[in-house]
């Protein structure tokens, strides 16, 4: 719901949360990206059901595709702690913590300081890698700039541009500095981005202007 009719739609916007400011850090944009989803997940999906300003307690939410992600999710969950106790749920919520923080690390650098306006999205509105054991390990998921730029296409068809900003290291060794080296981070994709004039960078700015924006990338100001 949020991926497809929210985030595909709005990507580099200041709309789309999922999309990570230019010097946001990964732990900010974490607090802010999860439940800025869901709401945006809720509003598309109540739009799609007729009323955007639907309550809590409207039959039809029986209908909406958040609702029973909700419903399914619990299901699960309460249901290991019924048949295997607390410790196994505690355990659970603990590795879905995890994944979903590993998850939106991931969404964090895959679009982070990237900027659109009104122009249909392009192969630069993404990052990409060349790291092929990303490629082949994650099913095609690091060539997300086509992903973007072609939604349609099939995950074994995604094709390498040049055009689009690079990653300093393939997503795992992305994930890693996002997490624990952020700063680090943050400098090697300010270096490319103004190498490409893109995101802060896209309209040429001045050279103290760049150094500026170099800096608050440094501070990891967001």
């Amino acid at each position: 719901t949020e991926h497809v009719r929210g985030h595909h739609m709005r990507v580099g916007t200041a709309d789309d949360p999922a999309t990570a400011r230019f010097g946001e850090r990964s732990d900010r944009f974490f607090f802010r990206t999860v439940p800025a989803q869901f709401r945006s997940a809720w509003r598309l999906e109540t739009k799609r059901l007729g009323d955007t300003a639907m309550r809590w307690v409207d039959p039809r939410l029986l209908r909406s595709r958040v609702v029973h992600g909700l419903v399914v999710e619990w299901s699960v969950a309460l249901g290991i702690l019924a048949l295997l106790g607390p410790g196994a749920f505690v355990a659970y919520l603990v590795q879905a913590l995890i994944a979903v923080r590993l998850l939106e690390a991931v969404n964090y650098f895959e679009h982070w300081g990237l900027a659109r306006s009104a122009r249909r999205v392009g192969v630069d509105d993404s990052w990409d890698t060349d790291s092929w054991f990303t490629l082949y390990t994650l099913v095609g998921l690091s060539r997300h700039a086509d992903h973007h730029a072609h939604a349609a296409r099939p995950y074994q068809q995604l094709r390498y541009f040049d055009a689009s900003p690079k990653l300093p290291y393939g997503y795992f060794g992305s994930v890693v500095l996002a997490l624990f080296w952020g700063r680090r981070l943050q400098t090697l994709l300010t270096n490319e981005l103004s190498r490409r004039r893109l995101g802060p960078f896209a309209e040429c700015p001045a050279p103290d202007a760049v150094a500026s924006a170099a800096a608050t990338a440094q501070l990891g100001v967001g």
